[in-house]
């Protein structure tokens, strides 16, 4: 007893196992865009404290809070 050579098995088999080797999924993984154009806004001192507190809030920092503001409203 032993194991088989795959010229020995048929071809179907044989097709069946080649294509079965290695990562078979189709998801592709999508790299994080680099955060890297800045961009200056002046605010009031009232509005950047209540800005801030508005982020601490939610855990966030205040540049997360001010794209999840921009970009989910």
């Amino acid at each position: 007893m032993g194991f088989k050579k795959l010229s020995e098995q048929g071809n179907t088999e044989e097709s069946f196992i080649n294509s079965a080797r290695g990562e078979t999924s189709t998801n592709i993984v999508l790299k994080k865009a680099k955060k890297n154009k800045p961009f200056t806004i002046n605010f009031t001192e009232d509005e950047l404290n209540e800005i801030r507190l508005e982020a601490q809030k939610l855990k966030m920092n205040v540049s997360q809070y001010m794209r999840f503001k921009i970009f989910n409203t």
